[in-house]
């Protein structure tokens, strides 16, 4: 088996399913972690993405914000 590819780490990460994959996959998804800068600065941006939104947001944010949210950036 070889070790995931960055475009699979951002995958997972952002799916949520690096905590759920099988043991092995874990530590090849570790040591790639360990190896990799590049995906260690972009988990880093989307673990603090993420805390800054909770923030502002709450957890259970208003749908009709998010949706306000959500159009001002893809515009």
């Amino acid at each position: 088996m070889m070790g995931p590819s960055c475009e699979e780490m951002a995958r997972r990460s952002t799916s949520g399913e690096m905590d759920s994959a099988a043991f092995l996959t874990r530590i090849f998804m570790r040591m790639h972690m360990a190896m990799c800068n590049h995906c260690k600065k972009f988990l880093s941006q989307m673990k603090l993405i993420s805390n800054t939104v909770q923030k502002r947001f709450g957890e259970n944010p208003d749908p009709a914000r998010v949706a306000a949210l959500k159009k001002r950036l893809l515009d």
